[in-house]
């Protein structure tokens, strides 16, 4: 048994019409294009900002605040593993 493979996009702003972004008009092309060779783009915004295509499904991902030791380590240039500050705004 085959199934959909599902991508998920992770963007600014989705479908990115009032939000002057290079990376969600970047991501709005990319999951065009991915509609229309049969995959599936989860769209996974911090904001939405108008009607987008409706056969997309959009998960909006509330941008968390810092925490206060967070900031103070980036002040300090503990900056850490990248993909740990990405996990951190997504939680």
């Amino acid at each position: 048994m085959t199934s959909n493979l599902r991508i998920g996009l992770f963007t600014p702003a989705w479908p990115g019409h009032a939000t002057p972004n290079g990376i969600a008009t970047s991501v709005y092309n990319l999951a065009m294009g991915l509609r229309e060779i049969g995959l599936t783009p989860v769209i996974l915004p911090m904001v939405v900002d108008g009607d987008g295509p409706t056969d997309i499904p959009v998960v909006p991902v509330p941008e968390q605040p810092w925490k206060l030791m967070e900031r103070v380590r980036i002040r300090l240039g503990d900056f850490g593993a990248p993909e740990s500050h990405l996990a951190r705004r997504m939680a």
